[in-house]
């Protein structure tokens, strides 16, 4: 999985504890503050030098501590269980990162044969109302 910007991807295996397989570029992520501090920036109000969410994107570059390098994460997968990649207006948004992640496990665990189909527009479809950000979801079942 590469991850660049503030979606995340979670892997729930079948029968273990939930894999977190990437780390959203925000205020969260104590890595990524770091970096941008040691270039000289500072962190204010949940941003990174006063005006970004994110010190990772894909596209035009405002400051340069943004960067558009993707961080990789490899897994060994031992057995079955689903896959979840979804922006961060489904994980939580501003300052609430954990406050989803429950509630998407819960969906997942309780999802099974022809309930699995609509999974990702479930997800979508409870977190849009729940956070006012952009909330898109990517689900995959791994035999």
């Amino acid at each position: 999985v590469t991850s660049i910007g503030d979606s995340e991807a979670i892997f729930y295996p079948d029968s273990e504890s939930a894999i977190e397989l990437t780390r959203p570029h925000n205020t969260s992520n104590l890595k990524e503050v770091a970096r941008v501090e040691a270039l000289g920036f500072k962190v204010l109000n949940s941003s990174f030098g006063g005006s970004l969410a994110i010190s990772r994107a894909i596209g035009d570059i405002q400051d340069r501590f943004v960067i558009p390098e993707a961080e990789i994460e490899a897994i060994t997968i031992t057995g079955p269980g689903t896959l979840v990649v979804a922006s961060d207006g489904v994980w939580g948004s501003e300052g609430n990162d954990d406050d989803n992640h429950e509630l998407v496990e819960a969906m997942v665990r309780d999802a099974s044969g022809p309930g699995f189909v609509s999974l990702a527009r479930d997800i979508v479809g409870i977190c849009e109302k729940l956070v006012y950000d952009n909330v898109s979801a990517i689900v995959a079942r791994i035999q």
